[in-house]
């Protein structure tokens, strides 16, 4: 019996001295590791200069992601020691970008880098829908490689990067055929994070690999895709998919969902043929009114509609007064416009992810937290005089947010139904933030309804108003509020001013005088041919 215990002790002892050996064997190849990755970082004083200068205030000066700008950003700067990088081009397996997939993320995406088939938002060379900027207009091509070859010591990558991407060179053609095959394909494969229609409507809560929320790609923006939008970027991103969320690579042969090469084709062509062109912001955006006989429409899917057209604008978050907002996550809306001699009417429609229902448990299990009404609202100025013919200028538009007392504004407010409620509309004659009156508006003559439909909103709001007559123009703003996204109150998203152009009423002698003169001057000269012979 001692024999055994002694025989048990000797192996424990054994085993013990073997763990520590290799905690020891570990520790010695972290630290060489370290080191070489810290002299690769050291070595490159340049590109270590222009990142600290240039970088480190959103991604840290350790690549970690928690710059000091990091909390007001969505979504959230990379962080480049995971080794892990999103946008890439490089076979699927590969765990790092292409060399021009970083030097792009870095220099920008210019319709110049890009190419005419893969651009991103109007005057934004950066990342669509980041807050990472292009920054070919500042650096050089030596300084950008130089802070390429920081980030990837950063990542404790020392392998060079591929030069090759995926192979392209098998694209089908986009016919009707393979439209319809892509749209199969994507209603199996796709949808449950996209929506049947591709506005990013998830049927769940996503999260990425370090527990931020994240919301699916609306793809009927191709504006806003990260890397591009033409067929090869979307080709490009079916096959390898997204690192760290839940965007698989389809080209990954041991997935359930793996599609062939053909399918990606098919799907990619797809995807590309769902665009919404007119949601996307451009400069100089005017709503232009369309002037109607007759009663106005009162629902948002009423075809009177079809007579306007839309305009579209960015929505900003809401950051002036408190309570501030840095996260938000609807980007733009875009706005129809029809009048009568008496009242006006207008269509607002914005993507939202989600129809927030508060009460609604679906509601809240994809919000992932307190869920409170979409709701809507439209600024005008009180004083319409001078804006309706012309004479107003800037210096004459209140102040944006919520007017002053010397230049009150009046808002229509839409709120969203929630669960078990119905939607509202209200008028709000504001003084400031602080000096809101509200009034039901059946009492101020406001009328509204809203439709949600697959990742949609459109609301119709009506009131009349004395500057619909006699043409111009006047300022109005506009406010969005996502329940799912915890906004209410001052935390939501809104425009600047921006204008409605009326039809400008044009006196009928202008048409029926030059009528007259030219019956007139021909009937002259029918007489004098038929005299000629006698003069």
């Amino acid at each position: 019996m001692i024999g055994y215990f002694q025989i048990r002790y000797r192996m424990r002892t054994l085993r013990i001295f073997c763990a520590l050996l290799l905690l020891l064997a570990f520790a010695l190849f972290g630290a060489a590791f370290s080191n070489d990755a810290h002299a690769a970082r050291d070595s490159n004083s340049e590109g270590k200069r222009i990142y600290e200068a240039r970088c480190a205030w959103c991604h840290d000066s350790d690549g970690t992601g928690y710059g000091v700008a990091a909390k007001y950003l969505n979504p959230p700067p990379r962080d480049f020691s995971m080794g892990e990088f999103k946008w890439k081009s490089s076979h699927f397996g590969s765990t790092v970008p292409t060399e021009a997939d970083l030097y792009a993320m870095i220099s920008g995406l210019s319709e110049k880098s890009k190419g005419s088939s893969s651009r991103g938002s109007s005057g934004w060379s950066g990342i669509a829908g980041t807050s990472m900027p292009g920054w070919d207009d500042i650096l050089s091509k030596k300084e950008i490689e130089a802070v390429a070859a920081y980030v990837l010591s950063l990542a404790y990558i020392e392998e060079p990067l591929p030069v090759e991407g995926v192979d392209l060179s098998g694209r089908v053609k986009s016919t009707e055929e393979s439209i319809k095959s892509g749209r199969k394909l994507f209603k199996d494969r796709c949808s449950e994070c996209h929506g049947m229609r591709g506005r990013g409507n998830a049927s769940k809560r996503l999260k990425d690999d370090t527990g931020e929320r994240t919301w699916a790609r609306n793809l009927t923006k191709p504006w806003l895709f990260r890397t591009g939008s033409g067929r090869d970027a979307v080709f490009t991103r079916i096959s390898t998919g997204i690192d760290g969320t839940q965007m698989p690579a389809f080209a990954n042969p041991k997935s359930r969902k793996a599609l062939t090469e053909t399918e990606r084709w098919d799907v990619a062509n797809f995807v590309v043929s769902i665009v919404e062109q007119y949601k996307e912001p451009l400069p100089g955006t005017v709503i232009e009114a369309v002037k109607v006989t007759g009663a106005l429409p009162e629902s948002p899917t009423a075809l009177e509609w079809d007579r306007a057209a839309y305009a579209s604008f960015y929505m900003l978050p809401q950051i002036v007064a408190k309570e501030r907002h840095f996260t938000p996550s609807v980007e733009s809306v875009s706005i129809k416009a029809l009048y009568n001699s008496e009242s006006l009417s207008l269509l607002l429609e914005w993507d939202d992810p989600t129809e927030s229902l508060p009460g609604e448990r679906k509601s809240e299990k994809i919000a992932g937290g307190s869920v409170y009404v979409d709701a809507a609202a439209v600024q005008f100025p009180r004083e319409l005089a001078g804006f309706s013919d012309g004479s107003g200028s800037v210096a004459d538009t209140p102040y944006f947010g919520m007017g002053s007392a010397k230049k009150p504004v009046d808002i229509w407010y839409w709120n969203g139904p929630g669960y078990g409620t119905a939607e509202s509309v209200r008028l709000i004659e504001a003084k400031g933030a602080g000096a809101l009156e509200h009034k039901e508006g059946a009492t101020a003559g406001l009328v509204g309804m809203g439709v949600y439909d697959e990742g949609t909103w459109r609301v119709v709001m009506t009131r009349s108003l004395d500057a619909t007559t006699g043409g111009g123009t006047l300022p109005v703003a506009f406010a969005l509020w996502d329940g799912s996204n915890t906004e209410r109150g001052s935390k939501h998203t809104m425009t600047s001013w921006t204008k409605i152009a009326f039809e400008t009423e044009t006196d009928i002698m202008l048409y029926i005088l030059p009528a007259f003169l030219f019956i007139l001057v021909l009937g002259i000269e029918i007489v004098w041919l038929c005299n000629i012979d006698r003069w």
